[in-house]
């Protein structure tokens, strides 16, 4: 396979390292803006993942339904914000999800049950409550924070990562658009 560059007297180096960096600037803006939902029921989670991402294109939403690897990923992982289901089907709760993340996270409760947690959410700084199935003033809720967050935290919301970078040859151009395969 060969690759073809849009110009030619720029040298291949060039143009790998400029995508080198605009990768570097991605993912170091989407490590500010990360949301985490953790459910034990893969439809929900994925579901309310997919609506996030929908609604809230400058975060990068993930899901886990596996309370362990939950757990590691908030105690290894900056995360803006963490939505976890309070009866999760492991000897890992809500709470101890909630207890491991840090107090820069806005973390909110998900469940199902009729549960009075407002003792609960004061000891462990919850932000709120969500019922499932999630109401569309929860939702609006949720995504308005999320969104607000995004924004506090240095996502510029009107620029996508396809940005102007500059190049090695030390001018400003766009990153070259698909490598095309001859």
């Amino acid at each position: 396979m060969k690759l073809i560059y849009p110009d030619r007297n720029v040298p291949r180096d060039d143009y790998e390292r400029a995508f080198s960096d605009l990768r570097a600037r991605c993912e170091a803006a989407r490590s500010r803006n990360q949301v985490l939902v953790v459910d034990d029921d893969a439809v929900v989670a994925v579901t309310l993942r997919e609506i996030l991402r929908r609604r809230c294109p400058n975060a990068a939403v993930t899901s886990m339904t596996d309370p362990e690897a939950a757990l590691h990923a908030i105690t290894t992982g900056a995360w803006a914000v963490v939505i976890a289901d309070v009866h999760l089907k492991s000897k890992i709760t809500g709470g101890t999800l909630v207890e491991a993340t840090p107090r820069t996270t806005d973390v909110f409760f998900f469940t199902a049950h009729d549960d009075d947690l407002r003792e609960e959410e004061e000891a462990l700084r919850v932000s709120a409550t969500l019922r499932k199935p999630l109401s569309e003033a929860d939702e609006q809720r949720l995504v308005d924070l999320i969104n607000k967050r995004t924004r506090e935290r240095g996502a510029d919301s009107d620029a996508p990562c396809m940005s102007p970078v500059p190049s090695a040859m030390g001018r400003e151009s766009e990153v070259p658009g698909p490598l095309n395969a001859a």
